[in-house]
Parts: structure tokens; C-alpha cells; sequence
């Protein structure tokens, strides 16, 4: 699972075999840790409401089995969520899609291979026009 944490939001991109582990009912966990620093670890599960929770260094992503349903469909990329509550956070979860520029050879040769869904037709025409907003 990629995970990405930006001021008052989160994103996480699950792969085709991370889909099928929570549609089965498991999790799916990425941890970071630093040799006497500490760590974190975000989990993604399948429960009765779909929300966000961070206790201590540990993230909970809880997904509904109806947003489930929702995700598991082709042309769904992925879903989007905001608590606008006194402090305002935005979440989301989408499939991981084959990347749209190449990276570094340096990058590639370190980074773990992740696997990706057959993009949409809509992912695969964006990627065809780059936008440089």
C-alpha cells in the first residue's frame, strides 16, 4: 500500500492483491520505522463505517463494505471522503495505476515492485495529456 500524508489529508493507493486481501475480509498494513526513532504504521480494513482514525503512530483506514462494493467497480479509480468537523481532514482511498511518467533508474531499482489495475479509459486519457497546472 502506498500512503501518502500531506497537511490535513491522506491518501492510500492499494493494489490489485491488497484488494483482494481486504474484499476477503483481512488488512493491509505498511509500516515506517527509523532505527531509535520510532515509527508509524497505517492498516486498511473493511468494517461497518467507512471513516479515518490516528492513535499514538498508528492509522486506522476503515472502509464500508458498501464503499467496498463501490471500489470494486472497473471505471471506480477511487473514492474520496472529507470531515469537515472542527478540524477539517480529507481521505482517500484509490487503486494504484501503472505510473504515468517514468522514474529514475535509481528510484526504480530501489523502490518494491507494486502491482496495478488495468487503468480506466478516462486514467488512461489524462495520462495522454498531461496537466501542468
Amino acid at each position: 500500500m502506498k500512503v501518502r500524508w500531506m497537511s490535513g489529508s491522506l491518501r492510500l493507493r492499494v493494489s490489485p492483491e491488497e484488494f483482494d486481501e481486504l474484499r476477503s475480509g483481512g488488512e493491509v498494513v505498511e509500516s515506517l520505522g527509523a532505527p531509535g526513532r520510532g515509527g508509524w504504521t497505517a492498516t486498511c480494513v473493511v468494517g461497518v463505517h467507512t471513516g479515518a482514525a490516528i492513535d499514538g503512530g498508528s492509522l486506522t483506514f476503515t472502509l464500508s463494505a458498501d464503499d467496498m462494493g463501490k471500489l470494486a467497480q472497473h471505471d471506480v479509480e477511487g473514492l474520496y471522503f472529507a470531515d469537515d468537523g472542527p478540524e477539517p481532514f480529507r481521505y482517500y482511498i484509490e487503486k494504484n495505476f501503472p505510473c504515468a511518467h517514468p522514474h529514475p533508474p535509481e528510484a526504480s531499482a530501489m523502490d518494491p515492485h507494486m502491482g496495478t489495475f488495468a487503468p480506466t479509459p478516462s486514467f488512461a486519457d489524462r495520462k495522454r495529456k498531461p496537466n501542468c497546472d
